[in-house]
């Protein structure tokens, strides 16, 4: 882009002034005003005041993130002396352009490639804000008190703005509250990132069968941009009937609920929200319907549908429709159809699906003329589901249309465990391997070639007595065509362990510098690297310190847009020491975090890119020194943060910097909130906010958020959100924003139970001699999994769990079938103080057979041919019994325990003329395979057909 600029200006500078004079270029817009994802016109006038016709082409400079879709734009104009003519241009607004005002330059040159006129134009792009937020594991389980429960969080800036985000999580407490933690983070345009938090399932929350985590994303005005929960559900082999659902409104349910809510409604900006879940039990499987409505403007808007899909589920096998969001090396949200299937017995799973890229369902605000792309996309894992098996596999498949990078791709990356944790240490290495091709869509760098690329990783971990050492690295080449194109990662950590205290030595280095298919793509590189050398002493068992002297180098490339040039590189070197103090009190209702850091950094370097020399002027100055803290206080329902920072910590700080002409960088932070329940029906928030800092100026915020159950089944609700903003430059902007809305459960009544209560306590084992009497030879099934009605128990040590304080009542319990081990779904009725229940466990196998026709249809009678529903019957020899029905093609399966059966068909199910001479069959059943029967012949009877005989007279 920086040799197009300079070809540019020199042919500018070499105009004659006379042609200048007699041909003259201009737009007919001065200021073009458009959004990311649009496409604007524009029209250029061409006069031509020589006595010659004028033959010539026209040259473009474009800002990044713009393109040109005009498709005979390299042809040649012919202007005829004396005359003017109007050409029609069309250009493509990429979805993350950065917003703001650009300069687009053309230029007109003769057959010779002189430039016989200029003009330029501006286009002002508009500010687009738009963070995803998902938690990818939907699922956790506590088994103990103080278990450890992890939520892994994927971020995405689909917006053309940088932005400093809160996440925002809650945990229930039992007496109906929550207890909230935030967690401040700065997310650039286009980027993605993934957070692991971090909860203890403490006596409090121990004491629930089930609960939901709500993590919610807030921009930093404190608009709510994202909001996902993680359902904990409790596995442990002893507990109590949760009552809970009995006092009425279950705040934290989300399945089979609809919430409906409007925001500043019979005003301007008036917006509508549905969230809606609909679950729904079949005969066979589970039926579940979500959708995320939002809806903006006057009432007969287009909305915009996100999150909707349908899926049914049926054992192991799951459909989806609608809204898909998958991450397989590039991250996909469109709409479509996927398919997966888990087992988690043999410890695998595999999903396969295609979207057009369209976040949209109704695709109302995606209708582009280049289109949105599409996607499809294979994953496989194997072995994620049992990590102490100590085997993991994993691959990817992904073809991608992408018009708006101008790219479509092919992908496969696989994950290959090498070495596997010994008994002796922990040990293992893993190997990471892509291989990709890329080609462009549209001739934008004149050239087609395909661009093949790979990607290689490693990560190795070794724990051998008190030392452990980790090694991470990956490389990926600058076209590969995932999210981590053109990346350099090499993280290493040496560490100790010595008692309560911890010594490690560290080194990261990250290196991004990806290539493209776009035409005049800015250049944007960044590299980061950061030595430390930390320790970490346990004070006490509720308090941790951290000492962590470090070494900090960041290069990056940005955008000049100020003077239109490719590119300038900036490079800070800083050393500091940060120490962190973790403090919890022994009821775990004080929490504090505190982080102090401090250092200074080299003389600053701004380069340019061309000759590497130092830019003059472009250079921040002042004090070098930097320090800044956080703190972080939590009790009962209060949670306090505040936030110092007085100099530059990074790149992007030092160029906003210089770009305001000041030397100062600080920036300073805090936030208060105050959670209070009165009762069962009632609940509140109340948030405030204060954030300043050196570039955007002052901000001040306030949240408050009341909810009021008004049956076991509804909830009203009402929240205000007020903010002010005030910069001397810009002057001061106040906002005030209030949402109204109602919340409907569609599940049963939650009325209360009257009922008498008992304890229920199943015994389960291993039947290894089948006869239904735990006895010399049988071992208890540790680790079961049964299920009550839906609630998950684990079978404890001795093969035991055991429900206290359950209502009077049916009761369904399931033993899913796991490692080969099967027994039947039972309904059992609760009718005494104390129930106890053996349930044997009998190695379980498979037997597959199908039914045939065999006749010929010219000597057979009419009858009905079809396959489809003829009933299968086995009986072993204890009078076990079960059936199954053939399906279209003839073909039954049966999951049987081990024994030996007698396979039988139904004689008086067959149609008219339809009979068999085998109508039953006998198998000895091999568990933990496979077995396969003998064809099931059907035949059809013959017809009755008379033979006339011809002959002669003697």
């Amino acid at each position: 882009m920086l040799r197009h600029f300079l070809q540019f200006l020199m042919m500018v500078m070499l105009i004659p002034v006379s042609a200048m004079a007699d041909v003259r270029i201009r737009t007919t817009d001065s200021l073009i005003h458009t959004s990311g994802g649009e496409i604007v016109g524009m029209t250029l006038l061409i006069e031509n005041n020589n006595e010659q016709d004028l033959i010539g082409l026209l040259d473009y400079l474009l800002p990044e993130g713009i393109h040109l879709l005009s498709t005979r734009s390299n042809d040649s104009i012919r202007v005829e002396a004396g005359s003017r003519r109007f050409i029609p241009m069309k250009f493509q607004i990429s979805p993350d352009a950065p917003s703001g005002i650009f300069t687009l330059k053309i230029a007109l040159a003769d057959q010779k490639k002189r430039i016989q006129a200029s003009t330029t134009t501006r286009i002002q792009i508009a500010e687009k804000r738009a963070v995803r937020l998902q938690v990818l594991n939907t699922l956790e389980l506590m088994r103990h008190e103080n278990d450890s429960i992890k939520a892994n969080i994927l971020l995405r800036n689909t917006g053309n703005t940088d932005e400093t985000i809160q996440l925002v999580s809650s945990i229930p407490t039992m007496y109906g509250s929550r207890r909230f933690q935030r967690m401040l983070l700065y997310l650039e345009a286009g980027k993605d990132t993934l957070i692991h938090l971090g909860f203890i399932a403490d006596r409090e929350l121990f004491h629930m069968n089930q609960f939901n985590i709500n993590i919610t994303g807030l921009y930093n005005d404190q608009e709510v941009f994202g909001n996902s929960s993680l359902s904990v559900q409790n596995a442990s082999s002893s507990r109590s009937f949760d009552m809970t659902g009995d006092y009425g409104f279950n705040w934290d349910q989300r399945a089979n609920r609809i919430t409906l809510s409007g925001r500043n409604p019979f005003s301007d900006n008036q917006s509508l929200y549905l969230d809606a879940n609909l679950l729904l039990a079949t005969s066979r499987g589970q039926l579940e319907l979500n959708s995320n409505l939002y809806q903006w403007g006057p009432w007969n808007s287009v909305p915009v549908l996100t999150n909707t899909y349908l899926t049914y589920t049926q054992d192991k096998l799951g459909l989806t429709l609608g809204n898909i969001t998958e991450s397989a090396e590039k991250y996909i949200n469109g709409r479509g159809a996927r398919v997966n299937y888990l087992d988690t017995e043999d410890n695998y799973y595999f999903t396969a699906g295609m979207a057009d890229k369209s976040y949209d369902l109704l695709n109302h605000y995606g209708r582009m003329g280049i289109g949105t792309g599409y996607a499809v996309f294979t994953r496989f894992q194997s072995g994620g589901f049992k990590p102490e098996e100590g085997k993991r596999y994993s691959g990817t498949f992904l073809y991608d249309r992408d018009p708006i990078e101008n790219a479509e791709s092919l992908i496969h990356a696989s994950s290959i465990p090498l070495v596997k944790p010994g008994k002796t240490g922990r040990t293992s290495l893993t190997l990471d391997l892509g291989l990709g091709l890329g080609r462009a869509l549209t001739d934008t760098l004149q050239k087609f070639s395909t661009e093949p690329s790979f990607a290689l990783g490693t990560v190795f971990v070794s724990e051998i007595g008190k030392f452990y050492l980790s090694s991470n690295n990956y490389y990926s080449s600058g076209y590969y065509p995932g999210n981590r194109r053109g990346t350099l990662n090499l993280n290493q950590r040496l560490g100790l362990r010595l008692g309560m205290t911890n010594l490690w030595l560290g080194y990261n280095h990250f290196n991004f510098d990806p290539r493209s298919f776009i035409e005049h793509q800015a250049r944007y590189q960044l590299l980061t690297e950061r030595m430390d050398l930390g320790a970490m002493w346990g004070l006490s068992p509720f308090a941790t310190l951290s000492v962590i002297p470090n070494r900090v180098r960041e290069k990056s490339v940005y955008p000049d847009f100020f003077n239109q040039l490719t590119g300038q590189t900036w490079e800070l070197v800083s050393y500091r020491l940060e120490s962190v103090l973790n403090l919890r009190s022994r009821d775990n209702r004080h929490t504090v975090n505190l982080s102090l850091e401090g250092g200074f950094r080299e003389e600053d370097k701004a380069l340019s890119e061309e000759s590497g020399a130092q830019s003059a002027g472009r250079v921040a100055t002042g004090n070098r020194s930097l320090y800044r803290g956080n703190l972080s206080y939590n009790f009962w329902k209060i949670n306090l943060n505040a936030h110092y920072q007085q100099g530059g910590f990074s790149v992007y700080e030092l160029i906003n910097s210089s770009q305001s002409n000041t030397d100062q960088i600080y920036r300073m932070g805090a936030s208060l909130n105050f959670n209070y329940l009165s009762n069962k029906l009632f609940r509140s928030y109340l948030g405030l906010q204060y954030y300043k800092d050196s570039f955007s100026g002052t901000n001040y915020a306030a949240n408050a958020r009341s909810e009021i159950s008004i049956g076991s089944k509804t909830a009203i609700f009402g929240q205000i959100h007020a903010y002010r903003y005030a910069r001397p430059s810009f002057g001061s902007q106040q906002t005030l924003n209030f949402q109204l809305g109602f919340t409907q459960s569609l599940a049963g009544n939650n009325g209360n139970n009257k009922a008498k209560n008992g304890d229920l306590t199943i015994f389960t084992y291993y039947d290894h001699n089948n006869n239904g009497i735990y006895d010399q030879g049988d071992e208890k099934a540790v680790d079961k999994s049964i299920l009550i009605n839906n609630m998950l128990f684990l079978a404890d040590a001795g093969g035991t769990i055991t429900y206290r304080k359950v209502p009077y009542g049916q009761y369904t319990i399931r033993l899913p079938m796991e490692k080969g081990w099967y027994a039947p779904d039972r309904v059992h009725s609760l009718q005494q103080k104390s129930d106890r229940i053996e349930i044997p466990l009998q190695k379980s196998g498979t037997i597959s057979g199908k039914i045939v026709f065999n006749f010929d249809p010219r000597l057979s009678l009419e009858v009905n041919t079809g396959l489809e529903g003829y009933t299968v019957t086995a009986i072993n020899q204890h009078g076990y019994t079960a059936q199954t029905r053939t399906d279209g093609s003839g073909s039954f399966l049966l999951f049987l325990p081990e024994g030996e059966y007698t396979i039988s068909l139904h004689e008086h199910e067959f149609p008219v003329n339809v009979y068999t001479e085998i109508r039953e069959q006998h198998i000895v059943l091999e568990p933990g395979k496979i077995n396969e029967l003998p064809p099931f012949e059907l035949k059809v009877r013959e017809r009755k057909i008379e033979v006339k005989r011809f002959g002669s007279a003697p």
